[in-house]
């Protein structure tokens, strides 16, 4: 019976590794933390992407150059050290019966480190929105600092606060922004084997030396899936020389529906044992 506890905690520990993690999504109750800015003059509940989303509003006609619209989505001291990026579904439209909205629709996905003087802001690649709710997944790898242009390091991400900006100086009309599926993403595989042969080895040096600084997959030489190939991508393979790649070893671990066969054949088979004694 422990054997058969232990199997079954492994398979479920393998099920868990894939895993994403929803932050906020704004089901129930309300923000209970403070939101500012200039398009936060209206907020409730619409439908959501999946379930129920928040929104915010702005008329785009009232002069207000430099001043944003900020909305916090979560409240500061929140820990994302344990994931690679954020996920967030955001769309940005016209409001009924009000004059439509002509301008960018421009999304910064931004996390804060600090309060008032010492906050410091690592901004996400602006993302652009349509009317319809999309998907905007960033790792923070992408993520700069307004400071000194660097990405927050993992002490930084312990204690953060999520923020969702809408520059309110680019357009004319009433718009609507909505939002709704804050995720966490998990940490990506690191896989140095760049040709998919199952080693890491020479080859996989010469297809990262000919992509630095230009490419930006992981056939290219982009080996923890930061969207760039640079010089964190060496120190893994140098780390990972010799070994099995990515795909070798999950192709070592057995797939979820494998999984249950084998745990399910290896039970069959110890009660055999069992009636045999």
């Amino acid at each position: 019976m422990r054997f058969m506890v232990t199997l079954a905690g492994i398979f479920i520990g393998l099920q868990a590794v894939h895993a994403q993690t929803v932050l906020f999504d704004f089901e129930e109750g309300a923000q209970n933390w403070g939101s500012f800015g200039a398009i936060t003059t209206d907020k409730g509940w619409i439908d959501g992407s999946v379930g129920s989303g928040r929104f915010h509003s702005a008329d785009f006609s009232v002069t207000d150059t430099g001043n944003f619209g900020i909305v916090d989505i979560s409240p500061a001291g929140v820990d994302l050290s344990s994931y690679s990026g954020l996920s967030v579904d955001a769309r940005f439209g016209d409001v009924p019966g009000f004059e439509s909205f002509v301008g960018l629709k421009e999304l910064d996905i931004i996390v804060a480190t600090g309060d008032d003087s010492n906050e410091e802001e690592f901004f996400a690649p602006k993302q652009t929105m349509t009317d319809v709710y999309q998907t905007f997944s960033v790792p923070f790898s992408q993520f700069t600092s307004a400071v000194d242009q660097q990405p927050p390091t993992t002490a930084e991400l312990a204690s953060i606060r999520i923020k969702l900006v809408v520059l309110n100086a680019n357009g004319t009309g009433l718009a609507r922004f909505d939002y709704d599926g804050v995720t966490g993403l998990a940490p990506a595989l690191e896989d140095p084997d760049f040709d998919n042969d199952n080693d890491v080895d020479g080859a996989d040096f010469l297809i990262w030396q000919r992509n630095f600084g230009i490419g930006a997959a992981q056939p290219q030489g982009d080996a923890n899936g930061s969207g760039n190939v640079d010089a964190a991508d060496l120190a893994i393979w140098k780390a990972k020389f010799g070994t099995a790649g990515a795909t070798a070893v999950a192709a070592a671990v057995p797939e979820p529906a494998a999984g249950i066969l084998a745990f399910s054949g290896i039970a069959l088979l110890v009660r055999r044992r069992r009636a045999g004694n």
